[in-house]
């Protein structure tokens, strides 16, 4: 049975790319982890209290708290690859070259559906695996978000918000109308 234990004091700072870096969340202080195994991989749920910036905390950025899913990736890889429709609105999924990532920012899902979220992320870890290797065709105009460059981690996550938004390229911080299941309540 797993149990929460209180974050090691650098936790934070053993991701490449984390979730939180395009999000671009502040002041994040790791509230406790519990460590665990999903589907066969090692993996982590995060509870981490943050800032956001420039998405849709509004003008008083209140802290908000977001549960983080985090598998580790069988082995250290530079371009692990997952498209860009795994971002939407309400969940936000990426990989850097050892995790894959999982969360709904500002949600703290209920342990009863931690499987779920657990299974968002093997999901998303299996389908990196399974394209290791295989680049995603150049970008064109029917496909906005493109392929990363070869020395780059994959994240489509900032590119995916911004057409989300339909922002014109800058993550700003809409109305909560136009992205529904991000909207802070005070």
């Amino acid at each position: 049975m797993a149990v929460r234990e209180p974050a090691p004091k650098d936790l934070l700072t053993r991701f490449s790319h984390p979730l939180w870096e395009p999000l671009r969340l502040e002041d994040l202080k790791p509230e406790w982890i519990v460590k665990g195994q999903h589907r066969g991989y090692d993996g982590m749920a995060i509870e981490l209290t943050h800032r956001a910036t420039g998405l849709v905390m509004g003008s008083n950025r209140l802290p908000d708290t977001t549960t983080v899913f985090v598998l580790r990736l069988p082995r250290k890889y530079k371009v692990w690859y997952l498209p860009a429709d795994r971002i939407t609105p309400g969940r936000q999924v990426c990989v850097d070259d050892k995790c894959v990532y999982a969360a709904a920012l500002g949600q703290q899902p209920r342990v009863r559906d931690w499987r779920r979220w657990l299974d968002v992320a093997a999901d998303a870890a299996d389908e990196a695996v399974q394209n290791e290797g295989r680049r995603p065709a150049p970008a064109s105009a029917a496909d906005p978000f493109g392929d990363p460059a070869p020395d780059e981690p994959s994240w489509p996550l900032r590119r995916a918000l911004d057409a989300v938004l339909d922002d014109g390229g800058a993550c700003t911080e809409p109305s909560a109308s136009q992205v529904p299941g991000l909207a802070h309540s005070a």
